[in-house]
């Protein structure tokens, strides 16, 4: 599965334009998983970018507490100099 992983990664590297990126998302992914990752990145977004609370986050999100536990688990396995790079770009697009 790892080897699948990685050369999916490269396929959407290869894509960079916005609209290939689209159209790779509507391939790969339902509409339910397109409404999962927006909401992800919602959450994502906002524990980057705000002071707000868990319980604040999953109000302005409508999601469950434990999405937005889910959320910051993975966003705490992430490498700091990547945080910070992330943050910069959700700011600048967002």
């Amino acid at each position: 599965m790892k080897k699948e992983w990685r050369a999916l990664i490269q396929l959407f590297a290869e894509h960079s334009s916005v609209n290939e990126m689209d159209q790779l998302f509507h391939l790969f992914l339902t509409p339910n998983e397109r409404d999962f990752l927006i909401q992800r990145f919602k959450i994502v977004k906002a524990l980057l970018t705000t002071d707000f609370s868990q319980r604040k986050i999953a109000e302005e999100v409508n999601v469950s507490i434990a999405n937005i536990t889910a959320g910051s688990k993975e966003l705490k396995r992430t490498k700091p100099a990547f945080k910070r790079l992330l943050r910069e770009r959700i700011e600048e697009i967002a």
